[in-house]
């Protein structure tokens, strides 16, 4: 009798203790707030020309431009970093098993454009000089209101779409510069220095919008992650001119990201 007793005390507090668990993840899951990063690239017009992926930091991709034969020994040529590089944050409410409201807001710095370069060759002082487009960088703070959806609920299967809508802060910069090269003995021009001539610069807020899927994972008792595939456009005015920025020639600014984000329940 006695251990029946025990047995049916252990039962019930095994009880209590699930239902208390379960009530636990059901409330305190409801907020979450998240950060990561992502691998990304600008796509399509002109923001997909000059802020592609690049991989090669170094400044030597206009070298030996057409007939030309034009060395650097700027220091710059061991460098190796990527862009764009972007940090991601987002916080949100579940809704129920199947729907969550977020908001979302990155920060992508793209430190080595590619634009035109537009060259234009002369003497100067028995100098030669390459006048070029150059030193083009980009920064950019997506806010964006999300939908995320779990087609089977989260319970069921981790995986979800995602839509949403906001505005993409943009700031954009650029030179004209003029590089002096020497002329030695075995027929070659060595870069020899650099001035600058002019600068253009421009910010704009962009209104568009977001698209994504991924699957969503726990780590820890109140720590998850989830890992997607998001696209997002927003839409420019561009002004024309002969200015080499993208955002006064692109319609439209268009970003491919692959992310993942860990985030606390709470």
């Amino acid at each position: 009798m006695r251990s029946i007793v025990i047995i049916t005390l252990a039962l019930i507090l095994c009880s209590v203790s699930s239902s208390s668990q379960y009530s636990h993840n059901t409330i305190n899951g409801k907020f979450y707030m998240g950060f990561g990063t992502s691998v990304s690239s600008f796509l399509g017009g002109e923001f997909g020309k000059v802020y592609a992926l690049r991989l090669n930091y170094s400044p030597d991709y206009y070298d030996s431009y057409n007939s030309y034969n034009y060395s650097s020994y700027d220091g710059y040529d061991s460098y190796f970093m990527y862009s764009p590089i972007q940090l991601d944050v987002n916080a949100g409410y579940m809704l129920n098993e199947k729907l969550s409201v977020e908001m979302e807001s990155s920060f992508i710095w793209h430190l080595r454009g590619r634009p035109e370069p537009e060259f234009v060759t002369g003497t100067e002082d028995g100098t030669d000089y390459i006048d070029k487009y150059d030193n083009s960088t980009l920064f950019a703070i997506p806010l964006v209101v999300n939908a995320k959806f779990y087609p089977a609920g989260r319970k069921e299967t981790p995986f979800y779409i995602k839509a949403g809508a906001g505005f993409q802060y943009v700031s954009e910069s650029s030179e004209r510069v003029r590089e002096y090269y020497t002329f030695d003995e075995y027929y070659y021009n060595y870069y020899s220095g650099t001035s600058v001539l002019s600068t253009y610069s421009k910010k704009s807020w962009l209104p568009g919008f977001k698209v994504g899927a991924g699957v969503s994972y726990n780590l820890l008792e109140d720590l998850s992650a989830f890992t997607e595939i998001e696209y997002s456009y927003f839409k420019n005015y561009p002004r024309g001119g002969d200015s080499p920025l993208a955002l006064d020639k692109a319609r439209y600014t268009g970003l491919l990201a692959l992310n993942t984000k860990i985030y606390f329940n709470f």
